[in-house]
């Protein structure tokens, strides 16, 4: 079978996805459910906690990284021997994993419609305080490139839940 990485910036919805494709019977993960990724000192690696917008330094982004932890993923590579899998998220370590991936897609929106999201959503506060709005809009045109340079499918996030959901299922891996 396969495992699909779904992935792309911040708010283009991976997290509703995966809730849809879960709702539509398959297997998805979220690499922001617990367990599966974590906050990690770069130097150290130790597991961190994010600290409040007050009292976070602001070079705090700079010295620490949301990753996934490889065994993990390499639990949902032997799961995906034998069904179809989807995981869903943008952790920093993901090219370490992009041999496992049978098919990449990257969600992209327009800048407006990214902060208008961030701004809307009661899931996920990450990206509502202006020094991490700051580093999504940063980031954004590289994560996309990034996703170009790796020949994933790139799918505009802007179209109907339902659309993108079939685009995504019905693939040809």
């Amino acid at each position: 079978m396969a495992l699909i990485y779904i992935t792309g910036p911040s708010a283009v919805g991976k997290s509703t996805i995966c809730n849809e494709l879960i709702k539509l019977g398959y297997e998805a993960h979220d690499t922001d459910e617990a367990g599966m990724s974590a906050w990690r000192n770069i130097q150290t690696m130790e597991i961190v906690e994010v600290p409040d917008e007050r009292d976070r330094p602001n070079d705090w982004y700079k010295n620490h990284e949301f990753r996934i932890e490889a065994e993990r993923v390499k639990a949902l590579v032997e799961k995906a021997k034998d069904k179809t899998i989807f995981l869903c998220g943008l952790p920093a370590n993901d090219l370490e994993f992009t041999k496992y991936f049978d098919k990449i897609f990257c969600l992209t929106i327009d800048e407006k419609t990214l902060t208008q999201r961030l701004h809307d959503r009661d899931t996920n506060d990450f990206g509502k305080s202006p020094d991490e709005l700051k580093l999504i809009l940063y980031w954004y045109e590289k994560i996309v490139k990034r996703y170009e340079n790796l020949s994933a499918t790139m799918i505009d996030a802007t179209k109907p839940l339902d659309v993108i959901v079939n685009e995504i299922i019905t693939f040809k891996a």
